[in-house]
């Protein structure tokens, strides 16, 4: 039985590159922390600032990071969060 439950986000743009909102959300879209206006200056500082927020509200489902990973490429933020928790045991007679 696997001990750990991993779930994935990234960093996400919603509209045009210059008027676009950031966040951070999973695969199923669910967006963790706020949405706010991408910035070129200051912008990875507000990107952590945003990682730190969706992590409060992962952290009440059980969640911890593993890992993260942010970078730019021409002028675009990108980021990518690995996150666990322990995975739910299932008991045998609804298996």
């Amino acid at each position: 039985m696997p001990q750990w439950e991993y779930k994935t986000i990234a960093y996400g743009i919603e509209g045009k590159v210059v008027y676009s909102l950031r966040f951070w959300e999973d695969s199923s879209r669910r967006v963790y922390g706020p949405k706010e206006r991408a910035r070129l200056i200051g912008g990875i500082h507000q990107q952590r600032r945003q990682l730190e927020e969706a992590l409060k509200e992962l952290d009440q489902e059980g969640w911890e990071l593993v890992s993260a990973s942010i970078w730019t490429t021409f002028f675009t933020r990108h980021g990518v969060a690995v996150l666990r928790r322990p995975a739910r045991a299932v008991s045998e007679s609804s298996a």
